[in-house]
């Protein structure tokens, strides 16, 4: 193959082993948070559950879903759908969890940037003079329809580009190259941040209605996102699995 084929001709023939996309059996998105049995999902669960108790716990909770998805990811690349070992993460500690870590801190760092520019202006502009930066953030409901727009569409690009971009830190991070990998995946890109949207909407719902209720509230809020967190990893993964040729 090597010496028959040049490079070009290698990816071209790599592409053609890609793993089916995630909506063509969506039953997997289902599956894939018990592929391992209940007890994995019901440690995750327990674990986001603790935390909710704990100040500022949110952010915890989160750094480990966004770690969690990855390591999912980058495992159901290749079209599998079962969850990654536990110990997967810790035989190349730097490489699964502090790379990833530190690129997506960055990347949520960009985000609110715009974010908190946006509403510095809109502030300016209908008062003239600045005002609360939060109560535009979480008020404004151009402000929120702006971030969440931003986020589904250029969040999942950065975090697949992570997983799938071995070059420079400064590259991998560029806003420039992640708008053209989102252009050059096209509609696959589209389909998978629409899938994630709505898992997401579903967590919104899920939080504003029962996120009241003492205890239970939380729990179950626990375990919604202990079994979206893998689907968006299997999501991303199914992504990065078929259009990897596009990030390198």
């Amino acid at each position: 193959m090597h010496r028959r084929f040049n490079k070009v001709e290698q990816k071209k023939i790599r592409y053609l082993d890609r793993p089916a996309p995630v909506w063509e059996d969506i039953l997997d998105l289902a599956r894939i948070p018990f592929s391992r049995g209940p007890l994995y999902v019901m440690l995750i669960t327990l674990a986001f559950g603790l935390l909710s108790f704990v100040p500022a716990g949110w952010v915890a909770s989160y750094a480990i879903a966004f770690l969690w998805a990855f390591q999912v990811m980058e495992y159901s690349a290749r079209g599998g759908v079962k969850l990654p070992d536990w110990n997967r993460a810790f035989n190349d500690p730097w490489k699964k969890l502090a790379r990833p870590a530190l690129l997506m801190s960055a990347v949520v760092a960009q985000w609110l940037v715009i974010v908190v520019g946006s509403a510095k202006i809109e502030s300016l502009v209908k008062h003239g003079e600045m005002e609360s930066l939060w109560h535009y953030v979480t008020q404004s409901p151009v402000i929120l329809v702006l971030g969440s727009i931003l986020g589904i569409l250029y969040l999942p690009a950065a975090m697949v580009s992570i997983g799938g971009f071995s070059g420079p830190v400064t590259k991998t991070l560029d806003p420039r190259r992640l708008v053209r990998t989102i252009v050059r995946m096209e509609h696959e890109y589209v389909y998978s941040a629409m899938l994630i949207a709505a898992l997401v909407i579903v967590l919104g719902v899920l939080r504003l209605t029962i996120g009241a209720i003492p205890v239970v509230g939380d729990l179950v809020f626990a375990w919604a996102l202990a079994c979206a967190t893998p689907m968006c990893g299997l999501i991303l993964g199914r992504l990065l699995g078929r259009m990897g040729h596009v990030i390198e």
